[in-house]
């Protein structure tokens, strides 16, 4: 099994310790840690560091742009050139939380641009912004840039018309809530979509009391949520996916 979105560090240490001991015996192969914005890249470099079996995905959140140095672009940069990252987790949000929607548009372009020229996978967010996101994402200047999508959470025809350009699509333990979304992943090719638990922020979680259990009790629920939609063996569903992620993080 594989965990396509997780924040790593966003835990307590001990936290992150344990659940990276207890990947073996979860049979995880791969944890896909994405940072939100540039306070946590170092971050998340050095959990990559620590474990071969995290990879590490440097991004600005649309949450979080107008947190941003004016050289934020020169060091995601230059974290890129210099350590085999994905870009991630971005995106656009037209929630309260997303605030300024044209700065999150411009920082949003400019980490396409980053993936484009160095040739790198980005994982994507979206909320209530599928429109002006898909006008960008069906760019021809973005065609090849391989993209998943997080706790996909769009319509049955956005999900197709992503799947038929090759997208990935991800589904968590919340996006799976939705039973429209549970369709959506009944009706997708093996090659096209993920898991996730998006931990430490699973339904119904305190973020302060997250730990162990919690995680657990999220990666095993999502893969026997989707073995049981899709009529097949968890333990099959987990080795499919993993050579998906595997062709994913391929870069160039």
């Amino acid at each position: 099994m594989l965990d396509c979105h997780i924040h790593l560090q966003h835990v307590e240490p001990l936290v992150r310790t344990q659940i990276l001991r207890e990947a073996n015996r979860l049979k995880m192969s791969c944890f896909f840690c994405n940072a939100t914005g540039c306070n946590d890249w170092q971050n998340v470099l050095d959990i990559a560091a620590e474990s071969g079996k995290v990879r590490p995905f440097l991004g600005v959140h649309p949450w979080f742009v107008d947190e941003l140095p004016r050289d934020w672009e020169a060091q995601l940069a230059s974290l890129l050139e210099t350590h085999p990252c994905g870009i991630g987790e971005i995106g656009l949000d037209k929630t309260p939380k997303g605030k300024d929607f044209a700065l999150q548009t411009a920082v949003f372009l400019r980490q396409l641009e980053l993936a484009v020229r160095l040739q790198r996978p980005v994982v994507l967010h979206c909320v209530q912004a599928w429109g002006p996101l898909m006008e960008i994402v069906r760019t021809e200047a973005f065609r090849e840039v391989k993209m998943i999508f997080h706790s996909f959470n769009g319509s049955a025809e956005i999900a197709h018309e992503l799947m038929a350009a090759g997208r990935i699509l991800s589904f968590s333990p919340r996006s799976l809530g939705q039973p429209a979304i549970r369709d959506i992943l009944k009706k997708a090719p093996p090659a096209q979509f993920l898991l996730e638990t998006d931990f430490p922020y699973l339904p119904g979680v305190a973020l302060a009391s997250a730990g162990l259990n919690d995680y657990r009790s999220g990666i095993i629920r999502v893969y026997q949520m989707a073995a049981k939609l899709r009529g097949i063996d968890p333990a099959r569903l987990g080795s499919m996916l993993e050579e998906t992620g595997k062709r994913f993080l391929v870069h160039g």
